[in-house]
């Protein structure tokens, strides 16, 4: 749990400089991160490996937390700031008590190897979505028109 804090301590303080710059590569880099590294976890037979994993999990996971809720913002029109952050929260933390539940039971009757492949199964899942978000931002700004754009 150490690594895990020190990693999202140093994701939060790096994490402004990650939205200047480039953004959009820090956040799939940080997703394809999880998404590997979740499924290698269980291999770590080392403790400094496993704490070392840790600490980049916790960075990754601050940085796209506030890469992704960063850009939400920058999209959402001023008045509905507040209602989109309370969705988001609210449905985030839905899908975090299912998939919580559905890992567990995955580790407990199938094998905790399966869950954390399953894990990094949904982080790869995350990378696909911003990859096609991209997809889709870049057709909205070049076809204005299209239905893509709203």
């Amino acid at each position: 749990e150490a690594g895990w804090a020190i990693g999202a301590v140093a994701g939060g303080l790096v994490a402004d400089l990650a939205a200047r710059h480039k953004p959009y590569r820090a956040l799939v880099l940080a997703l394809a991160t999880l998404a590997v590294g979740h499924a290698l976890f269980p291999y770590a037979r080392v403790l400094a490996v496993a704490v070392g994993m840790n600490a980049l999990f916790g960075l990754c996971r601050a940085l796209g937390g506030v890469l992704t809720q960063s850009s939400i913002m920058a999209t959402v029109p001023p008045r509905l700031m507040g209602r989109t952050q309370s969705a988001f929260s609210v449905i985030a933390t839905i899908l975090q008590v299912i998939m919580s539940f559905a890992l567990g039971w995955f580790a407990q009757n199938v094998t905790l190897s399966v869950a954390f492949v399953l894990l990094g199964a949904i982080y790869g899942g995350a990378v696909l979505s911003a990859l096609w978000a991209r997809t889709l931002a870049s057709a909205a700004h070049r076809f204005p028109d299209s239905p893509v754009a709203g």
